[in-house]
């Protein structure tokens, strides 16, 4: 296809990567990404309707957003689970994940942002993805009202405390609503975690789930940086870790290679940390595993 040679050409000024290292390069990509990204798409047996900014860009030029994430999900063995997408933006992963669970599974999809959670649902009603239901609702750690503030990439819009130029939205923790649903928290088996720095607060309110889930596994976004500006610390989001007992995984990104870390402390050293923030050696998800 042409688009796809076409960037392929211009790969190393307009990609991803390029892009964190260069601010001319990032300048490029969002230009670039209005001529190269369609409106809609077909991917991975989905057909999916796209903006022309985030990562929208990896799904139409490069057959996939996270990729060793992605062919990692496409390998689990889901069905009839109940899956969750915490920050599903469009609904990449939650169109993956109706796949894997099949028609007797379930994907719970939750997504703050109006326009976001408007892309979400239309890309759902394309696929006809019935098993997949979406909330318009923050994750954290209690019930309780928060504001959005938006960015311009449609994927990084951040909880903040501070009501200036954010809309408000309401929170929930996951203990408390997947049993307020009526749903077994035995059968939670994947969880995605992408919220720009509230992943401490969501796994806070999650501990049911890690508790009482039969297999499970947790996907969950590592950047310090991020964390901090929410108010927590890497060294907290470490600790709390250690405490469920879970397997821990990283991906090496210049090898493709799921590795196990057994030292949880490794991911609070400063140097290691900023590794993770620039997710160019170290992909900046992280997966927790249990059975």
């Amino acid at each position: 296809m042409l688009r796809i040679r076409f960037y392929q050409l211009l790969e190393p000024i307009i990609s991803r990567k390029a892009a964190k290292k260069n601010k001319l390069f990032c300048l490029l990509r969002g230009i670039f990404g209005y001529i190269l990204i369609p409106n809609k798409i077909n991917i991975r047996g989905l057909t999916m309707y796209l903006y022309k900014s985030g990562h929208s860009f990896e799904l139409a030029c490069e057959n996939g957003y996270e990729r060793c994430e992605t062919d990692f999900l496409e390998k689990l063995n889901l069905k009839n689970k109940i899956v969750i997408d915490i920050g599903a933006c469009i609904g990449y992963y939650s169109l993956l994940l109706s796949k894997r669970v099949g028609s007797h599974g379930k994907v719970l999809a939750f997504e703050p942002d109006k326009e976001n959670f408007y892309m979400l649902q239309k890309n759902i009603a394309e696929n006809n993805s019935n098993n997949i239901t979406g909330f318009q609702l923050a994750v954290g750690n209690k019930y309780t009202k928060t504001y959005l503030k938006k960015e311009k990439s449609p994927g990084q819009h951040y909880i903040s405390n501070n009501p200036n130029n954010a809309h408000q939205v309401s929170m929930v923790d996951l203990d408390n609503f997947i049993e307020s649903y009526g749903l077994s928290l035995q059968d939670v088996g994947y969880v995605k975690i992408d919220t720009e720095g509230c992943e401490y607060k969501i796994l806070l309110g999650m501990k049911k789930i890690i508790e009482n889930a039969r297999h499970l596994v947790i996907q969950f976004e590592y950047d310090p940086s991020l964390l901090n500006k929410q108010g927590s610390k890497p060294t907290d989001l470490v600790d709390l870790i250690k405490q469920f007992h879970m397997k821990v995984y990283y991906w090496d990104l210049r090898n493709n290679k799921l590795l196990e870390c057994t030292n949880p402390n490794w991911l609070k050293e400063e140097n290691v940390a900023k590794e993770f923030r620039k997710g160019l050696i170290y992909s900046r998800n992280i997966l927790l595993m249990k059975n």
